[in-house]
């Protein structure tokens, strides 16, 4: 008595599953310990693939088992479904070859005489027994196209850009201060003295604590007035510069300067600025991660009081600057191009006319991108039209086109590696003509080459491609190295003379 065939269909299904596995973990050994290299991968691709035809091969002899099974009578299988695959396909395809990288699923083929019949949507659909199969069709995808004479946005027009009209206020917010002082005081406030008076002594008390002294030998409280003449006598120290700090109190000697001994003893300056602190030690959390913290609040004020006292002008600049420094700091930096070579590392918004900082921030390692920094810095002047200039450290398409977004217009150098089309890079690296200017255009965005003596790249959105044709004007040095000034009117002057002369 034949056997019944659900089970001789299970079984040989779950035998040519575990074959195929079985394929696979074999090849899989066979590579483990092979480091892939562009020569060994197509043999890798190989080995699945015929795998793969193998696999095929045996669910095809499978099926048609099933289907001489069911022509004696037994009953059906279920009708089979398939995963909905992207672009239009039938799914009758007979096994073939396919790319090696594309993994195609193979179903099997059925005959139109079968009760079974599937579409790629897994529905029931009645099929007809006097049509013929239909051959296999190809499958087909839809590929998306380049347009001519486009590549990836760019185009080679010379319309000009379009920005929104500045909406600020620029000037000052207060009352204009009337000297020197008032206009330090508008930084350095009561408020900000007076925490770090606070500070400080608190800080000397958590010290003298610890070691179990009294403080009242060692240590007075500091008063509002010590602290205000104790900066002041720092921001001096900049002004005239002595190689060591006790030559600041030396009263006989030709470099002594009164001011110092006349505010406060070299002993007790020196007492403040041991125990000079800005932020409560044992505030700081255990799982920091800010190397910034113990001076974070003043640098938080001090942002503020620029932007609070002044609102510049349409027209900003943004670069890095070095506060010198040598000593012991996780994130000090090197630079030999800069005059202060060893230093912390600031970055800067500031007026272009005028030079004044904005805003600022401190680099201390941290990873962040460099649009960040820029989004970060720009945050309080967003939607007001402003024009920021750069070089190419920071600037970018994706930035160009993210600050455009915020209503920031920007201008400056780039990489060309940071989003230029193709095109250009490609010409860079030929040989350009001078005073060739080569430029292509996406939406707002102008990307420039010009060839001085090397080829300049520039990003813009603030103007397009036209060039203006100036004079070159000749630096004339005196005999003690300073500059003569350029006079416009000298060869009008010149010719006038010589006019006088003549008809004289």
């Amino acid at each position: 008595m034949d056997p019944a065939p659900g089970p001789s269909g299970v079984s040989a299904t779950g035998a040519s599953e575990s074959s195929g596995k079985d394929r696979i973990t074999a090849i899989y050994r066979r590579f483990a310990g092979v480091r892939l290299t562009p020569t060994k991968i197509p043999n890798v691709l190989d080995a699945f693939d015929q795998a793969e035809n193998e696999r095929s091969d045996a669910e095809e002899d499978e099926t048609e088992s099933q289907t001489e099974e069911e022509e004696e009578g037994a009953p059906a299988p279920p009708p089979l479904t398939t995963r909905r695959t992207r672009g239009a396909c039938t799914p009758k395809i007979q096994p073939s070859k396919r790319h090696p990288t594309r993994r195609l699923k193979i179903t099997p083929f059925v005959d139109s005489g079968s009760d079974s019949s599937f579409d790629i949507s897994g529905e029931d659909e009645p099929s007809d027994e006097d049509e013929a199969p239909q051959p296999p069709r190809k499958r087909t995808c839809s590929v998306r196209t380049r347009k001519p004479g486009a590549s990836g946005g760019w185009l080679e027009d010379n319309v000009p850009p379009v920005f929104d009209d500045f909406t600020g206020s620029p000037g000052l917010k207060i009352t204009k201060p009337t000297s020197a002082l008032a206009y330090i005081q508008l930084f350095i406030t009561r408020e900000l003295i007076h925490y770090l008076a606070y500070e400080t002594n608190l800080y000397a008390l958590q010290l003298f604590n610890l070691a179990n002294e009294n403080v009242d030998d060692i240590w007075k409280p500091l008063k509002l007035k010590e602290m205000a003449r104790f900066l002041g006598l720092c921001m001096l120290m900049g002004v005239t510069k002595n190689p060591t700090m006790r030559m600041y109190w030396q009263t006989n000697k030709s470099w002594h300067t009164r001011f110092f001994d006349m505010f406060m003893t070299s002993r007790r300056f020196q007492h403040i600025g041991q125990f000079f602190h800005a932020f409560n030690s044992n505030a700081v959390p255990v799982d920091n991660t800010d190397k910034l913290i113990k001076v974070r609040p003043v640098m938080d004020y001090l942002r503020h009081r620029f932007q609070e006292v002044y609102y510049p002008m349409r027209e900003f600049c943004l670069d890095e600057g070095t506060m010198a420094w040598r000593g012991r700091l996780s994130f000090k930096l090197y630079n030999p191009s800069k005059p202060d070579k060893y230093g912390v590392k600031f970055y800067m918004l500031a007026e272009s006319t005028s030079g004044y900082i904005y805003s600022f921030e401190v680099y201390s390692g941290i990873g962040r991108t460099i649009i960040e920094t820029v989004t970060s810095l720009m945050r309080p002047l967003l939607n007001k039209g402003h024009h920021l200039y750069m070089d190419n450290y920071y600037n970018s398409v994706t930035l160009t086109e993210k600050l455009r977004e915020v209503g920031v217009y920007t201008c400056g150098t780039i990489r060309l590696l940071r989003g230029a089309p193709k095109d250009l890079q490609q010409l860079v690296k030929s040989k350009i003509d001078v005073n060739t200017i080569v430029y292509r255009r996406k939406d707002n965005t102008f990307i420039l080459l010009w060839k001085d003596k090397r080829v300049v790249s520039m990003i813009t959105n603030l103007i397009n491609a036209d060039t203006k044709k100036v004079q070159k004007r000749k630096r004339v040095r005196r005999a003690d190295g300073t500059l003569v000034p350029f006079d416009r009117n000298k060869k009008r002057k010149q010719e006038l003379i010589l006019v006088h002369q003549l008809l004289g």
